[in-house]
This record gives structure tokens, C-alpha cells and sequence, in this order.
């Protein structure tokens, strides 16, 4: 048995360095993009209204403003004036919110126990109980 290290060295090669460049530049954009918009305290402007998805801002629709700002302040949305804004723009500002990655977790906590609310409210012996 021999007592002898081996060393050895591993080097990638770089063939995809316009892609990587390219890469870089619209996680640079996108980040420009974050970090303007949380300037307005997540209220969404008209940048970002354009790239809303229709199909979530059905999921909104039937919601009072009321219940809107429930989970505003569930998911801890802050802004300066909640009660001046506009349906549409609590529920830009809820999807914004919502498709960031780094709200994932809070995301599905809130709609998990939304949905436990909505159990307990549609069961006849407990809805009496519940105030939400």
C-alpha cells in the first residue's frame, strides 16, 4: 500500500461565454426591474401592469377590496396609502408579489390557511364561531 497523495485539477471550459454575457445582462435588468419597483412600496406602475397575466387577475376578481387588503397585510405589502388605492392595482400588486420567488413561502402559508378558513367557514357547526 502506498502512502502517496494524489492531486489532480479540474478546469470547465468556457464555450458558452456569449450566452453567460447574455445570461448576466437580463438577470441585471430584471434586478434594475426589482429594485425600481420596490422603490414605490410595492405599489405596481405601468412598467409592470402590461406583463400581468389575465388568468390571475381572475383568481382576484371575486375578492372585496376589503378581503384584498386581508392578505396585504397578511403578506406584509407595505404602502403609504392602502386605502387610496384602486382594485386593480391591490391585485397587480398581490400577483407582483406573489410570482417574486423569495415570497414563495409566505405565498403558500397564506393560501393554505385561506384555505382552512374556508373549510371552517363552510361547515355548518363551526361557521358560527369563526369572525374573518
Amino acid at each position: 500500500m502506498s502512502n502517496e497523495n494524489i492531486t489532480f485539477f479540474l478546469e470547465e471550459k468556457d464555450n458558452n461565454k456569449k450566452d453567460n454575457d447574455e445570461i448576466q445582462k437580463m438577470m441585471d435588468e430584471l434586478n434594475e426591474h426589482i429594485n425600481a419597483s420596490e422603490l414605490n412600496a410595492w405599489v405596481i406602475n405601468d412598467d409592470i401592469e402590461e406583463d400581468i397575466n389575465p388568468f390571475f387577475e381572475t383568481l382576484y376578481q371575486d375578492y372585496t377590496i376589503k378581503d384584498l387588503l386581508k392578505i396585504y397585510n397578511y403578506c406584509g405589502i407595505k404602502t403609504h396609502a392602502k386605502s387610496k388605492l384602486k382594485k386593480q392595482q391591490i391585485i397587480h400588486t398581490l400577483i407582483y408579489f406573489e410570482s417574486l420567488p423569495e415570497n414563495f413561502e409566505i405565498v403558500q402559508k397564506r393560501r393554505r390557511m385561506w384555505s382552512y378558513i374556508n373549510e371552517l367557514l363552510n361547515d355548518p357547526k363551526m361557521k358560527k364561531y369563526i369572525v374573518f
